[in-house]
């Protein structure tokens, strides 16, 4: 019987903690397939998300199209996976208001959303931490900016408003869209059902939500 490549043992093995954590899917691709795009970024920028200028890995700051271009071509392979959040949760009005006021919603589905946007983080953690321990240099992407989750109890982000460190750096990392992946091309390219989901978007319009996370693996 044919052995089992490195490659193989490794994405069977990342793969696993993916799903074991809460992801719908994931698979691992080359990091050929990942897609920069400087248009992703300025869907960041124009108009300005109300993260915009006030996180560190929110545009202008984190990392170009440019910068991310240069750092996903030192790797060659990459961990990727969805989690899938139900329509009636995340495509509503509601929730597209609660999130450019930068409040919660009557009806708290927003922190419903964020529940899910921290399991990816969370995700992108655990595989981190199993890469390392194999001995790889992962480098995670997540699925939201890091200030509206990890230090939505406070003001500012320390980083940007203070240069001063960073209070979560073992699970904050850049946002996907933010560093100019165009993660609607990506989720396609293997088979994922991905849906713009905007302000006036009504549950009934999509079949469900999905967030995304990334993980480079050298």
């Amino acid at each position: 019987m044919e052995s089992k490549s490195k490659d193989e043992t490794l994405a069977q093995d990342l793969i696993g903690i993916a799903l074991k954590g809460g992801a719908k899917d994931a698979v691992m691709i080359s990091t050929e397939k990942i897609i920069v795009d400087p248009r992703a970024r300025l869907k960041c920028m124009v108009p300005p998300c109300s993260l915009s200028g006030i996180c560190k890995f929110c545009p202008p700051y984190g990392f170009s199209p440019q910068q991310t271009r240069r750092r996903v071509n030192k790797y060659k392979n990459a961990i990727f996976f969805c989690v899938e959040v139900e329509s009636k949760i995340i495509a509503c009005p509601e929730v597209g208001d609660a999130v450019r006021e930068y409040k919660a919603d009557k009806k708290g589905r927003l922190l419903i959303v964020g529940a899910y946007q921290l399991l990816v983080f969370q995700i992108v953690a655990l595989i981190e931490k199993r890469a390392k321990k194999l001995g790889y240099k992962p480098a995670g992407y997540v699925a939201a900016a890091c200030k509206e989750l990890l230090c939505f109890l406070h003001d500012d982000c320390p980083v940007v408003a203070a240069r001063k460190p960073c209070r979560h750096p073992d699970i904050a990392r850049p946002a996907m869209e933010a560093s100019g992946m165009d993660v609607f091309k990506m989720a396609a390219g293997v088979g994922w059902d991905i849906y713009p989901i905007g302000r006036s978007l009504h549950p009934e319009d999509v079949p469900r939500g999905i967030l995304l996370g990334l993980i480079l693996i050298d």
